[in-house]
Parts: structure tokens; C-alpha cells; sequence
């Protein structure tokens, strides 16, 4: 969820150009690694409002970039613990970086 600091940073950026965010998931089941944004809470809106008034109070624009890792995810790295959402059954080699180190990616998909 964005913080003051974020506010502070993107607000620090604003005389340079169009800003445009970090990846940030749109849903629990787009998010693959640890402690990324999202935009789907209540919360994770006020914590964006910040963001956005600052930027804008500093006569700057911003737009959000929304990322939905899909595959390349781990249970571990969402705050529900399901499998990984995605189009494809294909299961893709190598790891995935979680809050305990690196992990294969799950077999299973929804």
C-alpha cells in the first residue's frame, strides 16, 4: 500500500515529465512478488489519493501502471494464498522470488 513516502517520492519526480508508476496489481490474484502495490482495497485508494494529490500539488501527472504477473507467481506472494491466476497451463521453468527465498513456480494454476 502506498505510503508518505511514496507521496514524497513520486512528488519529487512531478517537474520531469508524465510519471508513470511502479507495477501495481488490480487485484489479490495479480500480485506475484512481495510487498507491491495494489489497487484494490479501500485502502490501497486512499494510499494512491496520497500519491496523486502530491504529484498534482506539485503540478505534476501521473498515471498508474497496472501489472498482473500471472505465471510467474507463488501462493506465498498473495495475501490469500491461492494458486496463481493465468492463461496458460503451461508451467514456466525456474523460480520465483518470495518472502522466503526462491521458489518453483506451482504446477497447478486457476
Amino acid at each position: 500500500m502506498p505510503t508518505e513516502l511514496n507521496a514524497e517520492y513520486y512528488a519529487q519526480r512531478a517537474s520531469h515529465a508524465l510519471i508513470i508508476s511502479e507495477g501495481t496489481q488490480p487485484s489479490a490474484d495479480g500480485q506475484g512478488y512481495p510487498v507491491t502495490p495494489g489497487i484494490y482495497t479501500d485502502e490501497h485508494i486512499a494510499g494512491w489519493r496520497k500519491v496523486t494529490d502530491a504529484v498534482h500539488k506539485a503540478d505534476g501527472r501521473i498515471v498508474i501502471q497496472l501489472m498482473h504477473v500471472g505465471r510467474i507467481s507463488h501462493p506465498d506472494n498473495t495475501p490469500h494464498h491461492r494458486q496463481p491466476v493465468v492463461p496458460s497451463a503451461i508451467k514456466p521453468a525456474g523460480q520465483t522470488f518470495t518472502g522466503s527465498g526462491c521458489r518453483r513456480c506451482p504446477s497447478r494454476a486457476r
